[in-house]
């Protein structure tokens, strides 16, 4: 049984993809892209493509690129099929040349061999990541090795692999950045910082937040009594300022305490 697609569109948009199944007839209209299925086996009586008219309408609807897939087997072998598939077959598998009235400028033209058992894919994003399909197994996405550039909510990138069109970016950016602690100089994961981060007013800058770090190193700090308490720097940096009390120490006295009264 053969089974016709004489016409497939593919609008590629920011957060979909659209596929429009066109009609046998299609005379009259063109598009940008056209993809054509000729499947067929060795022993199909189809009149379809025996038809010089239906060749020429699929040959001449696509403006910029057409691809045709199908059985060679079928038309190269089979002695009974009109003389214009031989023609259309020797031109296809000859070098490409431009025939276009208007210079082309920039745009590249193709003009190696036109037919194959794969077809080249290219990413979306990143035209120079190029892939061979050979089976429709082949067809999805996961080949591009390029990195993700697009920006975090904290101004680096997202550095995932490729993954168009999805947006689920790197939710923790594994980026180290200075500490702003003075004291313990050094590296920290860049979403570990912003969680340290947590008096920064909403609005504050990402390039101004590391000004509200708060530094977990552990510091010791010395006691009216002598005693010690272990504190985070941050804490204890605002004990050492006088802007927070200093802790009430639970633990008995060194120094035995006389009352005044009776002199125990």
């Amino acid at each position: 049984m053969a089974f016709y697609i004489p016409h497939l569109t593919f609008a590629c948009m920011t957060e979909s993809l659209f596929l429009n199944l066109s009609p046998i007839c299609f005379q009259g209209d063109e598009e940008d892209i056209v993809i054509v299925s000729l499947v067929v086996d060795e022993n199909s009586k189809t009149e379809f493509v025996r038809k010089v008219n239906r060749l020429v309408v699929l040959l001449s609807r696509a403006r910029l690129g057409l691809y045709i897939l199908g059985n060679t087997g079928y038309f190269e072998g089979n002695k009974g099929l009109p003389r214009h598939w031989a023609i259309t077959f020797d031109l296809l598998q000859s070098p490409a040349t431009n025939d276009s009235a208007v210079d082309a400028g920039n745009i590249k033209v193709f003009e190696g061999l036109q037919t194959g058992t794969e077809l080249p894919l290219c990413c979306p994003l990143h035209r120079n990541v190029t892939f061979s399909a050979k089976s429709h197994i082949d067809l999805k996405l996961g080949y591009c090795v390029e990195v993700c550039q697009d920006k975090l909510a904290c101004g680096h990138e997202c550095s995932f692999p490729c993954h168009w069109p999805r947006k689920d970016h790197r939710q923790h950016c594994p980026v180290e950045i200075d500490s702003s602690c003075k004291s313990h100089p050094g590296k920290v994961a860049c979403h570990l910082a912003f969680l340290r981060c947590r008096g920064a007013p909403q609005d504050t800058k990402y390039s101004e937040i590391m000004r509200y770090y708060e530094c977990p190193v552990v510091c010791s700090i010395t006691l009216p009594c002598s005693h010690t308490v272990d504190k985070p720097c941050h804490e204890a940096r605002l004990i050492s300022d006088g802007k927070h009390q200093m802790p009430q120490c639970n633990k008995k006295s060194p120094i035995p305490y006389t009352f005044s009264t009776c002199g125990h």
